[in-house]
């Protein structure tokens, strides 16, 4: 993809993102992909807004297709996102749209 395109890569280890796989990725996967979320308010207790916004939606082809590598996941693996399905509230993803 084109995200390899500026990247040395004899210098890094490109594993465990989503390019290794080539899945077909739409704006059909998300619940939102509305950029004005991006400045919503977070919660009184700082934790993310819940809008749905680079959510995977239910039945999502990314849904548990990610590696286990130690963080919590729902479900048989994790989903490749920024956002685990199953777990309870928002939270930022510890591989933004790579493996968890």
């Amino acid at each position: 993809g084109q995200e390899l395109t500026n990247i040395d890569k004899a210098a890094c280890d490109l594993s465990h993102n989503y390019f290794d796989l080539n899945p077909t990725i739409t704006d059909n996967d998300f619940e939102s992909l509305d950029e004005s979320l991006l400045v919503a308010l977070r919660q009184a207790d700082g934790t993310l807004p819940d809008n749905g916004f680079m959510k995977l939606k239910p039945g999502s082809a990314l849904v548990d297709l990610g590696i286990d590598v130690g963080y919590p996941f729902a479900g048989t693996a994790p989903d490749l996102g920024a956002f685990e399905n199953g777990l309870p509230g928002p939270s930022a993803g510890r591989g933004w749209l790579a493996y968890r």
